[in-house]
């Protein structure tokens, strides 16, 4: 993502939560509008007026200015005492809607995000405040981005689909504009209705089922608060069943929206030429904006990948079909190109993914498959990544994810596939009940080697059987799928989602609960929320290719428990109960989601999981849903179309009520290349950057904060000096160390977040 949409981020929440005066130094304000910021505490020279007394007053009051992206209308705001005209220091709080004169009071449109700003005059101390409301209105025929370039791995626009839409011609607008007619025969597919968006993000593609219609263009709005679109679109492909936003009306949109109580409401009426043309519609959807984007880094598996080339595996034989029955290994070597697996990063915002772990081998390229790397787990903190090499998954590797990602193969004596690695990537705890997994849940240094001074184990225990164990971002809790403890006898279970406190000082493991016990299947793959009192995690209630695997008819759904009263409840939303479309070979995709990790740190009042899933993705990936290994169909070719093994992403409420669902419907990650089967998107921030470096806030800080430094005019650059207090995103202890905990600015695993979406 472009530096600049960063940087602006921190600034689109600063009135929200408070920001300290700082804080607008972050963002569009002071980048793009020349604002003289919040200024709410500094002191400005009065002049002459210094000896008036009276009450302070502004004029005019509550303004609203009508414009579209790019205008940058003007209000002249003066001021009165007793009668007589003042000259008052004048203040915006909300720098990327405009600025303000601070000697003269000439309020200027930004052209660049709508929304609501308050004006302050400051004189003699009074000061006296008004708001400013900058609405946009927006028409628009055609995209301009029209046509596209070739799009790279991720398809058009890091999405997929044909691509941006040509301007309608006037008879189409004309119909489209006409009074249309309903047929519930047509449906949209793509997005979901309630699904909740960051900032940020590629626009998202429109897409629908026309039924036995033949469409030809498109009219969409866009209504909220303060914006309001309408866009004509002549179709991009035959036949016409999905378009992406413009980028530039999508940024627009999300950073003019004000948060919660400012839902997007999403209309479409197509024209149809099946016969005469005629209107068909209108289709409507809501959408909500969380004010605040994603952080940190997606790591996934990636089997099929264009970035590598190492498989040697065997594929179907000449003649079969490659999507009939899936064939296994064993028969002819495939005559076509060798695929690649290999673990994969991709930041929110990005349009490519590029390699965390994994290489091309053999000759020719992909002769063998030495270079796989998958199955993985990556420290919270972002420092470590432990995987596994595709050579029999014998062998696992370590990458320090500091250093370049530098690889140190370790060969234990024991494998270690998908081991809990501490919160700061020094050491972790290996799994059992896995692929070629440990005996016993144990203790190992990152370099492979057995740690001697194990962690003590609750009293009566020996030793105890953890699957896929992962930590809490705090270190204080380890869930994990309970196989077994030994306490003087072996007991069973290894279908129980189970907790264990942690004290990281004295490295004692204590307060043993089971979280769920599934009336049906078994519960794996949890991952702790940000606030650690709670995890997500898969149940899977039929698993005939094994526990724990995504394939050959494994089916999964996605839970949350919380720690306090251990009362679970299915994310039904995020699932896709009641909402999700179906097709032939997808009668239910509601259960075929696998493999969630949440994103530790909070944004915009959410925290997001990332999960793997077989659904349909519109009319863009439909191939069967167990269609995804390589080995079995020709993963070159989109003829009969794409995979749908594909990460996707879902907000999640903070402070949920136990017993309910905090769900929101998910979206489609962008940027993840499209004919690739994916998986196992693993969430965490990013390596922390030393002091002195620069920063965009301070989650990226390795002391927590990121602050005006002395040079460069006051860029910013990470320290670990504590301000008087944290602003969002900054290190924190309590609540009360956060600059807007007046405001709704809580601390939230150690960082200053917001608890909710709020305004």
């Amino acid at each position: 993502m472009h530096k600049s949409v960063w940087l602006a981020f921190a600034l689109l929440g600063c009135a929200a939560s408070g920001c300290s005066p700082h804080t607008a130094d972050h963002g569009l304000g002071a980048d793009l509008a020349g604002t003289a910021g919040s200024g709410e505490d500094m002191a400005f020279p009065t002049g002459s007026d210094e000896d008036m007394a009276g009450p302070l007053s502004i004029a005019p009051l509550d303004q609203v200015v009508i414009a579209s992206p790019g205008q940058m209308p003007t209000v002249q705001y003066s001021a009165m005492v007793n009668g007589a005209s003042v000259a008052p220091a004048w203040t915006i709080d909300r720098g990327e809607i405009g600025n303000v004169g601070v000697a003269n009071g000439l309020f200027t449109a930004g052209g660049a995000i709508a929304g609501k700003a308050n004006v302050t005059a400051t004189l003699n101390g009074q000061k006296v405040s008004t708001t400013i409301t900058v609405k946009f209105m927006q028409t628009q025929n055609g995209d301009p981005g029209y046509p596209a370039p070739m799009p790279g791995a991720g398809g058009f626009g890091g999405v997929g689909g044909s691509g941006p839409g040509p301007a309608a011609s006037n008879g189409q607008t004309g119909v489209l504009t006409g009074a249309p007619t309903a047929d519930a025969a047509v449906k949209m597919l793509y997005p979901y209705d309630g699904t909740v968006f960051p900032r940020g993000l590629f626009a998202p593609l429109l897409q629908w089922s026309p039924g036995a219609r033949n469409f030809d263009a498109v009219m969409i709005k866009l209504h909220s608060k303060n914006f309001d679109y309408t866009g004509t679109f002549a179709k991009n492909a035959t036949p016409f069943v999905n378009i992406p936003l413009p980028q530039a009306v999508w940024k627009t949109l999300t950073y003019s929206n004000g948060g919660a109580g400012d839902d997007v409401t999403v209309t479409l009426v197509f024209e149809d030429i099946s016969g005469a043309p005629t209107a068909i519609g209108p289709y409507t959807m809501t959408w909500k904006i969380a004010p605040g984007t994603l952080k940190g880094t997606v790591y996934y598996n990636s089997y099929g990948t264009a970035l590598v080339k190492n498989s040697a595996l065997k594929s179907c034989g000449p003649g079969e079909d490659l999507l009939a029955t899936p064939c296994k290994e064993g028969n002819n070597v495939r005559s076509g190109p060798y695929f690649g697996a290999a673990t994969l990063a991709i930041k929110p915002g990005a349009s490519d993914p590029v390699v965390a772990a994994g290489t091309t081998t053999g000759s020719p390229a992909g002769a063998t498959d030495t270079g796989c790397r998958t199955c993985h787990s990556v420290s919270s903190n972002g420092a470590t990544l432990f995987t596994q090499h595709g050579d029999a998954y014998q062998t696992s590797s370590s990458y320090a994810l500091t250093m370049a990602n530098a690889e140190a193969a370790v060969t234990p004596s024991t494998n270690l596939a998908f081991p809990a690695l501490s919160p700061d990537g020094t050491w972790l705890l290996s799994s059992v009940g896995t692929i070629n997994g440990d005996s016993a849940t144990r203790a190992y240094t990152v370099a492979g080697a057995l740690i001697g001074a194990q962690p003590t184990l609750p009293t009566g225990w020996s030793s105890f059987g953890a699957a896929y164990p992962v930590f809490s971002p705090d270190g204080k809790h380890l869930s994990f799928n309970y196989q077994f403890s030994v306490a003087g006898a072996t007991t069973n279970d290894g279908k129980s989602l189970a907790v264990l406190d942690y004290d990281s000082v004295n490295k004692v493991f204590s307060n043993f609960h089971k979280l769920d016990t599934p009336a049906v299947g078994a519960d794996a793959w949890s991952s702790f929320l940000p606030t650690n009192d709670a995890v997500v995690f898969e149940n899977e209630p039929a698993y005939p290719d094994g526990f724990g695997h995504t394939r050959y008819g494994n089916k999964g759904q996605l839970w949350w428990v919380d720690l306090a009263t251990r009362t679970p409840h299915a994310l039904d939303k995020l699932n896709g109960v009641g909402y999700l479309p179906t097709s032939a070979s997808h009668t239910d995709d509601t259960v075929l989601g696998y493999e969630p990790t949440v994103n530790p740190v909070v944004s915009g009042g959410y925290a997001w999981v990332v999960f793997t899933s077989r659904r349909l993705y519109g009319n863009v990936a439909t191939l069967p849903p167990w269609t995804s290994d390589p080995r079995n169909y020709d993963w070159t070719t989109t003829s009969k179309g794409m995979t749908t093994k594909k990460l996707w992403v879902a907000a999640i409420d903070l402070n949920a009520a136990p017993g309910t669902d905090p769900s929101h419907p998910a979206f489609y990650l962008p940027g993840q290349e499209l004919v690739a089967g994916n998986a196992r998107g693993f969430w965490t921030v990013d390596p922390c950057h030393a002091d002195g470096t620069s920063c965009e806030t301070g989650d990226e800080c390795c002391g927590g904060y990121c602050r005006p430094g002395g040079g460069d005019m006051g860029a910013l650059i990470c320290t670990n000096v504590q301000p008087m207090c944290a602003a969002e995103f900054e290190k924190c202890n309590v609540t009360a160390d956060c600059c807007g905990a007046a405001q709704g600015l809580e601390c939230i695993g150690g960082k200053c977040s917001k608890s909710s979406p709020i305004p």
